[in-house]
């Protein structure tokens, strides 16, 4: 498997932005029912998160891979703020 290219601090922004809109949408089709808005917030997360990745991609296994491990880089973004966040209220 070839070397993984770092990806700036644009796009991990972005993913880790676009990740967080995604669960809420889910979050919100699960606990009030399937709306309008959140069916338009979930389809403007994955735009957001794909076609940075469709832009730099070769081929279809590649971009759904890289959409996969975007979304995933994204939700380990906010967790790691978040555990930083809580860790530095305990640092003395």
């Amino acid at each position: 498997m070839a070397a993984r290219k770092q990806r700036s601090l644009k796009i991990k922004t972005l993913n880790s932005v676009c990740a967080s809109a995604l669960i809420g949408a889910l979050l919100y089709i699960v606990i009030m029912g399937f709306e309008v808005v959140a069916l338009g917030a979930m389809g403007v997360a994955l735009a957001g998160i794909s076609i940075p990745v469709i832009v730099s991609s070769e081929g279809v296994l590649e971009v759904l891979l890289e959409i996969v491990m975007s979304v995933a880089e994204g939700i380990m973004t906010i967790v790691e703020v978040v555990v930083g966040a809580i860790s530095g209220l305990f640092s003395v």
